[in-house]
């Protein structure tokens, strides 16, 4: 599967540009990418629950119980998206119900924490560490034009082209998602009443 730096530039081809052999390169463009790229990946990784970026994992609860809910797990450290609370034992964690949770601070305000009433849980979570190489080839090609959009209006100054990257991206998205969710037996719920986030 592609490397870092295929997938930078396959980002750079996408606007015309030349491609570059190190993000520590003196030319605008490496630059750029090298503000934009956990951005830009952040953001497709975010924009979809997809299968070789998600876990499951049993949370490790806090001795204090917040106000609102009965308790208070760690956040986990790889966590870029939450997406469901699941009981960690009895039934399927694919098919069985999602409880409701929220995103907030533990008591004493140092740690994330997931809020729940619901005991002994764990998370089905979107990571962040997965090697690119791992990357699907349609997220592959759609991480590309996200940061083709995310960097056009520095590298070539023309909101035309920013728009025509935007436009690529989400028809690149939208097809990656549908070839992603193929590959499960079971459904793949995506975020809704059940994820309320907050600070």
């Amino acid at each position: 599967m592609a490397s870092k730096m295929e997938i930078i530039n396959l980002a750079l081809a996408n606007l015309s540009r030349e491609p570059i052999q190190s993000l520590s390169e003196p030319n605008p463009e490496a630059f750029q990418l090298r503000v934009h790229w956990e951005t830009a990946l952040a953001s497709v990784l975010r924009d979809h629950p997809w299968g070789f970026a998600m876990r499951r994992k049993p949370l490790a609860q806090f001795q204090e119980s917040p106000i609102g809910f009965a308790y208070a797990y760690g956040y986990p450290g790889d966590c870029i998206q939450a997406r469901r609370v699941l009981p960690c034992r009895g039934g399927s964690a694919r098919n069985g119900p999602a409880y409701p949770f929220e995103i907030g601070r533990s008591l004493d305000g140092r740690h994330r924490a997931i809020l729940t009433d619901l005991p002994d849980a764990a998370l089905e979570y979107t990571t962040m560490q997965v090697p690119c190489e791992e990357f699907d080839p349609q997220f592959v090609g759609a991480l590309a034009w996200r940061l083709a959009a995310e960097i056009s209006l520095a590298v070539h100054a023309d909101p035309q082209s920013h728009a025509a990257a935007i436009s690529t991206y989400s028809m690149q998205l939208q097809q990656a998602k549908a070839l992603d969710m193929r590959e499960s037996s079971s459904p793949r719920l995506p975020d809704g009443d059940f994820l309320r986030s907050r600070q």
